[in-house]
């Protein structure tokens, strides 16, 4: 419920939010913004589904490794300036991926 009142409240800014400045076309600081909130609520939902389904896993060591490898997935797509990451055997980063251009669309480096 939360996710998706968050994701009304984006909405409503991108569409209401900055009509009187000229719209979001005319002002890219706040394009970002929206676009970076969308992409925060978006993947906040795929990290909650990774988390549930690793905590599910029987073996400890492979859990520990699923979290570690999935918060490098993160920490590199939240990142300035994001690295290819050089192996995603888990899958994370093409999760992410999907997200980003779910949020922001097409984004030189990805």
């Amino acid at each position: 419920m939360i996710p998706r009142s968050l994701e009304f409240m984006v909405d409503l800014k991108e569409k209401y939010g900055f009509q009187s400045s000229g719209g979001l076309e005319r002002r890219p600081a706040e394009r970002a913004s929206v676009d970076l909130m969308r992409f925060n609520i978006h993947s906040d939902g795929v990290i909650i589904e990774e988390i549930e389904a690793v905590l599910r896993l029987a073996d400890p060591e492979e859990r520990v490794t699923r979290l570690r490898v999935l918060g490098e997935a993160l920490k590199e797509c939240r990142s300035i300036q994001p690295q290819m990451m050089q192996t995603d055997s888990c899958g994370y980063r093409r999760k992410l991926e999907s997200v980003i251009h779910h949020s922001a669309g097409l984004i030189d480096g990805y």
